[in-house]
Formats: C-alpha cells, sequence, structure tokens
C-alpha cells in the first residue's frame, strides 16, 4: 500500500508541480551591519527591529501593500512576527516592526536578505517623503538578569 501511495504522489507531482515562483532568492547584500554602542553576545535576545517610513496619503495603499510583501521575506529570513503601525499624532508615520530570537539571528538576516527583499524596500524608499533615509532601530530585551546587574 506505501509503494501504490508512492507511485501514485509521483505521478501527482509530476502532473502538477510546485509553481517556481518570480522571486530572485540569492542575497542581495543590501543592509549595512547594525550599530552598536558595545559588543551585543550572539545569544542575546528577542531583538526588535523598527524601522520608521514617512509616507504621504496618497502613497499609503501602495506601501501598505509593499510592507505586507515584504512581510513574507521578514519572516521567512527569522522573523518570529511582524507588524506595522501608525503615530495617531501623525498617521503619515508608518512603522513597521518585527521580532527576531536573538541578535545572531538578526545578524544572519544581513546577509540572507535577498534580492526580491531588496527589491521591495528600494520600492518603500522610493515612497519615503523625508530628508534622510527611514530610520532603523535596533531593540535588545533587557531580562531580569540584566536588572539584577550591578551598573558598568
Amino acid at each position: 500500500l506505501a509503494a501504490a501511495l508512492l507511485v501514485v504522489g509521483a505521478l501527482v507531482a509530476r502532473r502538477w508541480p510546485l509553481p517556481a515562483g518570480d522571486d530572485v532568492l540569492d542575497p542581495a547584500h543590501a543592509w549595512p551591519e547594525p550599530t552598536v554602542a558595545a559588543p551585543v553576545a550572539a545569544d542575546r535576545g528577542p531583538v526588535l527591529v523598527l524601522v520608521t517610513y514617512r509616507i504621504d496619503p496618497a502613497d499609503r495603499p501602495a506601501a501598505l501593500g509593499l510592507l505586507q510583501q515584504l512581510a513574507r521575506h521578514r519572516r521567512g529570513d527569522g522573523a518570529t512576527a511582524w507588524g506595522v503601525t501608525e503615530d495617531t499624532a501623525d498617521p503619515a508615520e508608518l512603522v513597521e516592526w518585527f521580532t527576531l530570537p536573538s541578535w545572531q539571528e538578526h545578524l544572519r538576516q544581513h546577509h540572507r536578505t535577498s534580492q526580491a527583499a531588496a527589491a521591495l524596500q528600494a520600492a518603500l524608499k522610493q515612497l519615503h517623503r523625508a530628508p534622510a533615509p527611514p530610520a532603523v532601530r535596533h531593540l535588545l530585551t533587557v531580562t531580569s538578569r540584566d536588572l539584577h546587574e550591578s551598573p558598568p
């Protein structure tokens, strides 16, 4: 019975192959290394990354569509959670946020970002309406161990 199911499965797979996809998944090496005030232990985390965009109201639907596509890449690169928020005082400010389990995992994400994801980020930067590029912040979780250590 198992052998028969394997043959049927092979025939079905040959008749209806999985889609190849259009994304170029080669590494883009598009992200600079994050700025840190002091060395960060590789296992430190979780890490919260915030990317702040200034989007014209007319471009908001396009930006949100690009961000939704980018979410799939962020999760594929290791993000455990992802979302977009807006500033209540200034709805033109959209903040993409995502979390990763550790600092090392985030550094790996920097090196494995695909060209498809880099193209989405470039399209978002085109919609960004501020003199400076989108601001990126890296926030580390403060653990109870950190709270009980003596200050430096």
